[in-house]
Formats: C-alpha cells, sequence, structure tokens
C-alpha cells in the first residue's frame, strides 16, 4: 500500500474521472498492447515446450513398442512403463489446453478492461451513493473526509498502477498518491 495519502485537493469522484479520462486513455492502451506482447511471447514459449515434451513422450513411447516388438523387454515391464510414458503425454496435453484457453480468457479480459476503462468516468458518476462508496472500498483504505476531500490510500494493485501512470504521464502533478 501506498504510505502517503491523496493530497491533490479534489473530490473522490473528480480524482477517479481524471485518472479514467478519455484524453489519459491512449498510454494505457500503449501498456496494454506492451503487455499483451510479453504476454503472447511468454505463451508462445510455454506452448512450444509443452509441444515439445509431447513429441518427447511419443518418441519414447514408439521406442519402447519397438523394444517390445523385437521382444527385448517384458509384456510387464512394456505395461508399466507404457502406462507411465501415456500419463506424462495426457497431463502434458491437458496442460496444453489450459494454455490455449488462458489465451483466450485473456484476450477476453483484456478487451474487457479498455471497455471498463473507457466508460469508468461515467459509471461513476451514474453511480448512486452506495455503489461508489463499494467503489472507494475497493479501490483504497485508510480513508479520511477533510471536507469535501477524501485522503486516502491505494490498495494493492492499483497503487502500482497509479505509480506507473504517474511516471509515466506526468499525472503526479494531478493525483498524488
Amino acid at each position: 500500500m501506498s504510505t502517503k495519502p491523496f493530497t491533490g485537493g479534489i473530490p473522490f469522484y473528480r480524482a477517479a474521472s481524471d485518472r479514467c479520462s478519455g484524453r489519459l486513455a491512449r498510454p494505457r492502451h500503449a501498456r496494454l498492447a506492451r503487455s499483451r506482447e510479453e504476454q503472447r511471447a511468454y505463451h508462445q514459449t510455454v506452448v512450444q515446450e509443452i509441444r515439445t515434451e509431447i513429441k518427447e513422450q511419443e518418441l519414447l513411447m514408439d521406442r519402447l513398442y519397438d523394444d517390445r516388438l523385437h521382444r527385448l523387454i517384458s509384456e510387464d515391464f512394456f505395461r508399466q512403463r507404457w502406462d507411465q510414458l501415456e500419463e506424462k503425454r495426457s497431463q502434458l496435453s491437458r496442460d496444453l489446453a489450459r494454455h490455449q484457453h488462458a489465451e483466450g480468457a485473456y484476450m477476453e479480459l483484456g478487451s474487457k478492461l479498455i471497455e471498463l476503462i473507457a466508460q469508468a468516468p461515467q459509471i461513476f458518476e451514474r453511480a448512486d451513493p452506495e455503489q461508489r462508496r463499494e467503489l472507494v472500498g475497493l479501490l483504497t483504505s485508510n480513508r479520511v473526509l477533510k471536507g469535501r476531500t477524501l485522503e486516502f490510500e491505494l490498495r494493492k494493485p492499483f497503487d502500482t498502477l497509479v505509480s506507473a501512470a504517474n511516471s509515466e504521464n506526468g499525472w503526479g502533478a494531478r493525483i498524488r498518491t
């Protein structure tokens, strides 16, 4: 958590609106694109490693079968080892399927995040007081109301996001945490 209270001197809803306004959305899209590139590279690396391991398991199974055909190993040893290799191959196939599903889920989440960022000021403005309280509670801790200004500390990971935005976009002059 950030240890410095909010000191921007503007009401919370204005701070939230400024943080999510359209004029500031472009840098967020660039960060999301970089994050997507990093995620894609990681995903491709992991998927390739899993596929390589599956091929290795299949090669071992082929060799095991050849050894059995040439009666170099017993039926019992063949069955025992075959079952081990098959289980490993099945686990790798499940891992591969999970990674492929995660890839789609990541893109869907990113799309929803972009939409939410674009609509955040309007959502906050339309929210009733209870919904605003929930949002403030979700995002902040150690809140103190001084007049019409709310001082607060951002919860993790929101503090990290604001720090990154402050350093990249010069938001520090408008919003301090």
